[in-house]
């Protein structure tokens, strides 16, 4: 008596139940949404923003993962997304870059506007006596999964909840950027 007392207390305070919900609506979380959408699976990403957050330059991928990627081949204006070779290395290896911006937009306009739920912010995670997860947010919204996938980022707390450990920092340190030049660029 005492689980099913539990379970029904449990129900009480649950908003909503999901089959599958990701946590981070970057590049991994968007692109493991629509690849679920093709399979014809439902999905609800949380996203702690407000908004896609687009800051960031490029994804750069080779011919192998272009290909896994063509379903972002075009921006919603038909613009190709940039490509380029190396050059100076082996010129069979074609590389393209894609505009994280043009990139997380491209996806999230292939999901329905209730699949990706902005301002969500995940304060506490647990499992519950059946084996689902129990999501709170910030706000208290209190969610109920059979699946959570974690796309949440380097201090992710889904990976904290999983028992993953912090990321260490390792000496190594990438700065990029993005230029745009509408008269072409000027280094010739």
């Amino acid at each position: 008596m005492a689980i099913a007392t539990s379970s029904l207390l449990l129900l009480s305070y649950v908003k909503t139940f999901e089959d599958i919900v990701i946590v981070g609506a970057g590049i991994a979380g968007l692109v493991t949404a629509v690849s679920l959408r093709r399979l014809g699976i439902g999905s609800l990403v949380l996203e702690q923003a407000e908004s896609l957050r687009s800051g960031g330059t490029s994804l750069t991928l080779f011919k192998n993962g272009w290909r896994l990627c063509r379903m972002v081949m075009k921006s919603e204006d038909g613009r190709e997304l940039r490509s380029f070779k190396f050059k100076d290395e082996d010129q069979t290896q074609e590389v393209r870059a894609v505009e994280r911006k043009i990139l997380l937009e491209t996806l999230a306009n292939q999901l329905p506007p209730e699949a990706v739920q902005f301002s969500s912010k995940l304060a506490k995670i647990e499992s519950s006596e059946n084996g689902e997860t129990l999501l709170e947010l910030t706000d208290g919204t209190r969610l109920l999964a059979k699946i959570v996938i974690g796309c949440d980022g380097i201090r992710s707390p889904i990976a904290k909840w999983m028992g993953f450990s912090e990321p260490k920092y390792e000496g190594h340190c990438a700065l990029r950027g993005l230029g745009f030049y509408p008269n072409g660029q000027p280094f010739a």
